[in-house]
Order: C-alpha cells, then sequence, then structure tokens
C-alpha cells in the first residue's frame, strides 16, 4: 500500500467486499450483465441507502477497469458505458439564527465540546473537521490559524475572529497536543499512520452523532453533520455577494467552477425551502 492511500484502499477494500457477497468473479470474467446484477444488489443492500453511495461505488469500479484495460489485461469495458444517477442529494446547511441557537445553548461534557468543533469549522471558513481534530497551538501565530489540508495539501491562513477566539481559550490546557480535546493519541501523520487515521474517523463520527442531539436540543429540524459548517459557511459567502474567485480561495477548491457548482447546488436547495416556507406560512 502507497503512503497516503490509506483511505482509498479502504475504499476499494469495501466495494471489493460487496462484489465477494454479490457474485465472487474474476475481474476479467465481468460483463455487462455481471455490472447490472451486481447494481441491483447495490439497489437492495439494507446498509446502502442513497444513489449517490451506488454512483460513489460504481466509479471506483470504473477507476479499476480503466486501469486494467490500459495495462494491457482482458478487462470487459462495458461498466465504462453505464450511466449510474446519483439521485437528488441536498446539501444541508443553517441559517443564521439556527446557527445562532446553537452557540447560545448550554450545553455540557461532550456535547458542548462537540459543539465548539462545529462551530470552529464554521469560524474557519468552512474547514475539514480532521483539519480542526488535529489542530495545534503551534498551528496558531500573529492571530491567525494555519492549516496545511490533509485533503489537498494546500494551505489555509484563517484571521482569528472574537468568537474563535473564545473557543481556543475556553479549551486551552485541556490536551497536551490539540486545540480542541478529543483526539488522544499523539499527532501523527494520517497519510502514513492508518492507525491514527481510524483515530481521526471514530472522532469525527463521534461529533456527527452529538451534532444529531444537538439540533434536537436547539429545535433545529434537519441533519446536521460536521460537513454542513461548510456548506453553511459557503451559503453564508455567497448571500453576502462575496466574489465567487474569493470563496474559492476561502474553501480552498481547485477550480471555480467547482466552486460555482457547489454554491449553486446549495441555493437550490435554499431557494427551495423559502419558497416553501412562503407558501406554508
Amino acid at each position: 500500500m502507497k503512503l497516503g492511500k490509506y483511505k482509498s484502499y479502504r475504499k476499494y477494500l469495501n466495494i471489493g467486499d460487496k462484489i465477494v457477497d454479490s457474485k465472487d468473479v474474476l475481474l476479467s470474467e465481468t460483463n455487462k450483465d455481471f455490472w447490472n446484477h451486481f447494481l441491483h444488489y447495490l439497489e437492495n443492500h439494507k446498509t446502502i441507502k442513497s444513489k449517490y453511495t451506488i454512483n460513489r461505488y460504481f466509479q471506483f469500479l470504473k477507476t479499476v477497469v480503466k486501469y486494467e484495460h490500459n495495462e494491457g489485461y482482458k478487462v470487459n469495458t462495458s461498466i465504462l458505458n453505464m450511466k449510474i444517477s446519483k439521485g437528488s442529494v441536498t446539501k444541508e446547511k443553517l441559517t443564521k439564527d439556527e446557527f445562532q441557537a446553537i452557540i447560545n445553548k448550554d450545553l455540557d461534557g461532550n456535547l458542548d465540546l462537540c459543539r465548539d468543533i462545529f462551530c470552529a469549522l464554521v469560524f474557519t471558513w468552512g474547514s475539514r473537521i480532521g483539519d480542526i481534530l488535529q489542530l495545534k497551538y503551534e498551528d496558531i501565530s500573529n492571530g491567525r490559524i494555519n492549516i496545511i489540508e490533509q485533503k489537498t495539501g494546500k494551505t489555509k491562513s484563517v484571521v482569528i475572529n472574537e468568537e474563535l477566539e473564545r473557543l481556543i481559550d475556553k479549551w486551552k490546557g485541556k490536551s497536551p497536543y490539540y486545540v480542541f480535546p478529543l483526539l488522544n493519541k499523539a499527532p501523527s501523520d494520517p497519510k502514513k499512520d492508518p492507525v491514527y487515521q481510524k483515530h481521526i474517523e471514530s472522532k469525527t463520527a463521534i461529533v456527527n452523532r452529538a451534532l444529531k442531539d444537538i439540533a434536537s436540543l436547539c429545535d433545529v429540524n434537519k441533519k446536521i453533520s460536521s460537513h454542513v459548517a461548510r456548506h453553511t459557511f459557503a451559503l453564508w459567502a455567497s448571500q453576502k455577494n462575496i466574489p465567487l474567485h474569493i470563496i474559492q480561495q476561502m474553501l480552498n477548491h481547485g477550480t471555480k467552477s467547482m466552486t460555482e457548482n457547489y454554491i449553486k447546488d446549495l441555493k437550490k436547495s435554499s431557494d427551495l425551502d423559502d419558497a416553501a416556507q412562503e407558501v406554508l406560512g
């Protein structure tokens, strides 16, 4: 396994297990009938709840088939012509009032910490949770947080506003390593250390479970996860008419078109929500 490829390895291992459960054959024996059978298997699988997940699995498989074909191995390429619907994916986000209700809620223990981590994700311009969980005090200097994103390898320098400074001070000294004391393993390189990467993922799951409880306590009738912070910041920025190229840099998207599509999806669902509210009062 190449360094930095642990997460990809686990994804392919997961889909490989499902293929074996469905019908264990060699890749060279697959054809259109096999892939249609596998599609039907996924659509009826009790743990797979969205078309988006099925589409993602087939994208992984197409990558494998393309690679094998380009390497000169005998493989049927019919899967490459299959169009798998993503379905409709709603990108959840919060209004300013909903976010303020979460900030102001009196919470204890783990819920308090997970709420503050979520708020920090918004205040750090829609950062990804893995980067904030790994945030160390040495990453803070001159009133800014300096992040090297795990996913992209890009640097992100975020100015610390008053709310973020309050959260940082609140948890100061609670961990020998981290600004937000949820991880308890010593810092490592998640791209080279699968145990540390798994630790980050397990703590992310804890945050996401806590956010569901927090939403309920705050009367926020939405499915909140850590990634909703990123959606929320992006939509707020667009509503303030921040130029697209600036939002792109804040989110560290690779291209302007990526940001444009991201915002378009968020605005579309937001407009529908507003219209429904107007109709229903």
